[in-house]
């Protein structure tokens, strides 16, 4: 019976993941980074790319190469990555550019081996943000997902758990 309830149970998470990804577009950031997305993203400005659904929900990945815009090579950032008051002005740079939201305090982890930062936001007119941050070498990848409280958040968690790494 156990086992009956466990194959079922596999069953639903597997039929709901895949109604999620039909018809979703894949898009390689770079040579490590991959993403599906709801439908072909469009150019935002340079080295960040996103879609607006019909329900207005707004994914996007932005890539940065550290080293070709502020100069800071690897082992520099490597040292750097982890120290709170980087991890602060990263959120506050972010939080500046992000008029009438109100970014949370990343919560600094790892995701495939690699540092990462997660947060949440809260903005006008009721949205809600998820980001989530990697590092790897010297390249920053900040994936964000806006969603209307009404709106299906599905699509952004979709988004997120469709990030694919490679070395």
């Amino acid at each position: 019976m156990k086992n009956i309830l466990t194959l079922i149970a596999l069953v639903l998470i597997t039929a709901v993941t895949a109604k999620a990804q039909t018809g979703w577009v894949d898009y390689k950031a770079d040579n490590h980074i991959s993403v599906k997305f709801p439908s072909k993203p469009a150019e935002i400005q340079p080295g960040t790319v996103g879609i607006v659904t019909a329900d207005s929900v707004t994914c996007r990945i932005g890539v940065i190469d550290i080293q070709k815009i502020a100069g800071v090579d690897s082992a520099t950032l490597a040292s750097m990555k982890e120290n709170p008051e980087f991890i602060e002005q990263m959120r506050a740079g972010m939080q500046k550019n992000a008029k009438g939201t109100e970014i949370q305090p990343f919560k600094l982890g790892t995701w495939k081996g690699l540092t990462s930062y997660t947060s949440t936001g809260t903005g006008t007119n009721n949205m809600h943000y998820k980001i989530f941050i990697v590092v790897y070498g010297t390249t920053i990848y900040n994936l964000s997902a806006k969603t209307p409280a009404k709106a299906d958040a599905k699509i952004g968690d979709s988004f997120f758990e469709s990030l694919v790494f490679s070395k």
